[in-house]
């Protein structure tokens, strides 16, 4: 990890003021003339850019050493122990790092920033209880959302998921939270469907279900959440409850959105295999956006399914003759199947 792009002006104005430390004569001079006049204090923990653009060995050791001599220079100023701290971590030097910012978190327990980089430093060292206990109570929810989308995507399913039960039993005030973790709980739900014993995926069903309804409540008129939740609950096999989401948008004023709940409602009909009420709303789906050939071929495969090769052929022609390039070659495969 390295702050060197996001905080390149201020590397800037560290590098100038070191050069008037080095000027000044001692690593002393620094801290009492440029450092102070500059919240030079603030730019410490960027220490390890001061002499390149580049990370190296040399550099770190540098940056902790000179750090250090400015702790005991100025003992009283707890800051520079958060400087050490970031400077350790920066360098791989763990148990360091968490040792320097402990003794920092002990003068300025309230310091959310501070509280967030040892809970991370903590978490990438694979203690995950003392990270859920260090970082910032009114961030945890956010901070365990990405924590858990980082492990979904590294394939750690149980850690993601002790992660997001953290996060659904916090407070949360917000709708952008709430979607988050909603969209997350859907996200490894579709992970875990083809391996999770039964009881687990109840639970990911449950507390996915209580983070979409928050979101919904916040946000009654998106419909896209609503037939999101669809999805997850079709993915839950709660089906009678995926149609309801589904059809509790019915009275939206947008076509698209209307259409595409439509088109959701008829993939869950199909599931259920009822054919003939899954063609209805392939149907309703193509009458309110005639032009979506994804909904033209659904349509089209439905009416297949139930014997009327006409009527799918007229569907597989309309999406080839509006040469649509996402749905052309779809249609011209699924007519020759016909054929």
């Amino acid at each position: 990890m390295s702050l060197r792009k996001v905080h390149l002006p201020l590397l800037q104005l560290l590098r100038l003021a070191v050069v008037m430390g080095v000027a000044l004569g001692s690593c002393s001079s620094l801290l009492s003339a440029g450092y102070r006049n500059l919240g030079f204090l603030q730019l410490l923990p960027l220490a390890h850019d001061f002499s390149a653009a580049d990370d190296t060995t040399e550099n770190s050791a540098d940056a902790v050493n000179w750090l250090s001599r400015a702790q005991k220079a100025f003992p009283e100023d707890e800051r520079l122990w958060y400087g050490l701290g970031l400077q350790y971590w920066f360098t791989g030097a763990t148990s360091e790092a968490l040792v320097a910012l402990s003794t920092f978190l002990r003068a300025a327990p309230e310091d959310a920033l501070g509280r967030f980089v040892s809970g991370e430093i903590a978490y990438d060292a694979g203690d995950t209880a003392t990270a859920l206990a260090t970082w910032p109570d009114q961030a945890l929810a956010m901070i365990c959302i990405q924590r858990a989308s980082d492990e979904i995507a590294l394939g750690n399913l149980d850690r993601a998921q002790e992660l997001l039960e953290v996060a659904v039993n916090k407070e949360i005030t917000s709708y952008g939270t709430a979607y988050r973790l909603a969209q997350q709980y859907s996200q490894l739900a579709s992970e875990l469907e083809p391996v999770a014993e039964p009881d687990q995926m109840d639970s990911v069903c449950n507390h996915g279900s209580r983070a979409y309804e928050l979101a919904i409540e916040y946000r009654p008129s998106l419909g896209f959440v609503r037939i999101n939740y669809g999805g997850f609950l079709r993915r839950c096999e709660r089906y009678p409850d995926a149609l309801a989401q589904y059809r509790s948008i019915e009275g939206t004023e947008k076509a698209s959105t209307r259409a595409w709940a439509s088109h959701e409602i008829a993939l869950t009909y199909l599931i259920l295999k009822e054919g003939e009420q899954a063609l209805v709303y392939f149907e309703q789906a193509v009458e309110f956006e005639p032009q979506n050939g994804l909904y033209r071929i659904s349509l089209g495969k439905a009416y297949g399914r139930l014997g009327n090769q006409e009527a799918a052929r007229a569907q597989f022609l309309v999406v080839i003759r509006n040469n649509d390039p996402r749905w052309k070659v779809v249609a011209e495969k699924e007519l020759a199947n016909l054929e």
